[in-house]
């Protein structure tokens, strides 16, 4: 989408109002994202200890690093798997290839 279908929201962020251009596609993410930072924030400050202000924010940037790290984490232990599987899959299809070949013939019951 183009800059063109871009328009300025407002999306807040630990009290704060942040304006940002978005595409419709973009909003939802932004909302989303504001809606997990608000939550990190509300769970942060329900522990008790901070409050807000830098030490809140180091926290709420510390929480977010770990959540990034466990996905990554995750999409590269899946892209592991899918390899394993499309592996297995074309050594399969050598294999059943190489018997088509050689005249296997299956059992006919």
């Amino acid at each position: 989408m183009g800059e063109a279908e871009a328009e300025t929201i407002q999306i807040t962020v630990a009290d704060q109002i942040l304006r940002v251009r978005a595409t419709p596609g973009e909003r939802e993410r932004f909302e989303r994202a504001a809606a997990n930072v608000n939550a990190i924030i509300k769970d942060i400050v329900a522990g008790g200890g901070v409050v807000g202000g830098p030490r809140l924010m180091a926290m709420v940037a510390f929480e977010l690093g770990v959540t990034l790290d466990e996905a990554r984490e995750a999409l590269a232990e899946a892209k592991g798997t899918e390899r394993e599987a499309r592996d297995r899959i074309t050594d399969l299809i050598k294999r059943i290839e190489a018997h088509t070949k050689s005249g296997f013939k299956p059992e006919q019951k």
